[in-house]
């Protein structure tokens, strides 16, 4: 996740091509791993008797964050200009930074 982070924070700084591709290509080795592992590790979290469901609900907000978020970029993109997509590559990396690291602390 962190490496997500870098990443979109290089395309926000929007660098010449060269780094620029490589930002996003470190954005996408990043973040590539993240659902598969989620999922094979969802009978060990929830139990084997729940893990059919719960993959379920991780397929269908995937799917939804598939169609949903794509479309507000676009739309953000289209209404102020091609350079707002960095900062929301960057403020989505964070959060979800935090969001890990909220999950991640012993209760």
């Amino acid at each position: 996740m962190a490496g997500a982070a870098v990443g979109a924070a290089l395309l926000w700084w929007n660098p010449p091509q060269l780094p620029g591709y490589l930002a996003l290509g470190l954005i996408g080795l990043a973040l590539a791993p993240i659902f598969p592992l989620l999922i094979a590790d969802t009978p060990a979290r929830v139990g084997r008797q729940l893990a059919p469901h719960a993959v379920g609900f991780q397929v269908s907000a995937a799917g939804l964050g598939f169609a949903v978020l794509p479309l507000l970029i676009g739309v953000s993109a289209e209404r102020v200009g091609l350079e707002i997509i960095g900062p929301i590559l960057a403020g989505s990396a964070l959060l979800m930074l935090l969001v890990n690291a909220a999950a991640a602390r012993p209760q």
